[in-house]
């Protein structure tokens, strides 16, 4: 069994070390390490290519998180991938808690672990709610998903349901706000298997500060719902 992390970071040289030093310092090690740089301007790659480790690969391809972890995929060669933003950084058990279950049972197509806002006490709260409601509320459909920053699956469960791509020919046919390729990724691999939250898998991360702000939440609340909504209809009513 070969455990792959993928990172994907977009100008993170004020963080992308301590990620890394995070995945270095697993209680599990990670067999390979790759980190996506996509269209960088930063000194993102030259702070990630000093860990001898990381395999660094610089994308300056279409722009967007979607692109990049598709990159991210083509890539990657191990059984199980835990997938983590540049910006952000694991507990110390991340690997392991995020991984056993998809090792333990073969019913279980993607796991999502829990991101921890460190800039605001408000949204880290927040976040934890949603995180226990979608464990004890799980049959609710919209809470049905593992964040982008956070999860893990088998690369022959993502491969099987096509990836990521299809997502990107949604947006215009579904007016979706935003790619939302975490809640489309985790409707795909629902219909092969199961969703399983575990709550201890930690990475903890930075609100962006245009995103970090009550206005800005009430704003942006009523579109993430809109474009989970538009992706959940599309399967229900046209499951590839």
């Amino acid at each position: 069994m070969k455990i792959s992390v993928l990172i994907i970071a977009h100008n993170e040289e004020k963080y992308i070390a301590k990620c890394i030093e995070s995945i270095l310092h697993q209680s599990r090690k990670a067999d390979e390490i790759v980190l996506i740089a996509h269209n960088s301007t930063d000194k993102t790659v030259d702070i990630a290519t000093k860990y001898p480790f990381v395999r660094v690969v610089e994308y300056n391809g279409p722009a967007g998180q979607p692109y990049a972890r598709m990159k991210g995929f083509e890539e990657i060669s191990g059984d199980y991938i835990c997938s983590i933003d540049g910006d952000a950084y694991a507990n110390k058990h991340w690997i392991n808690r995020i991984v056993t279950p998809l090792y333990k049972n073969a019913d279980i197509s993607i796991v999502g672990g829990r991101v921890s806002m460190n800039n605001n006490w408000l949204l880290k709260l927040g976040m934890l709610i949603q995180f226990v409601w979608r464990r004890k509320l799980i049959k609710d459909p919209l809470a049905q998903f593992a964040s982008g920053a956070n999860w893990a699956c088998r690369l022959e469960d993502y491969k099987k349901v096509g990836g990521l791509e299809p997502v990107l020919k949604l947006i215009p046919d579904l007016e979706l706000y935003f790619p939302a390729e975490d809640f489309y990724i985790s409707q795909a691999l629902r219909t092969i298997g199961k969703l399983h939250i575990v709550l201890n898998a930690v990475v903890n991360t930075n609100f962006s500060p245009e995103q970090s702000s009550l206005k800005a939440q009430m704003e942006l609340i009523p579109k993430w719902a809109h474009d989970n909504q538009a992706i959940l209809d599309y399967f229900k009513n046209k499951k590839i």
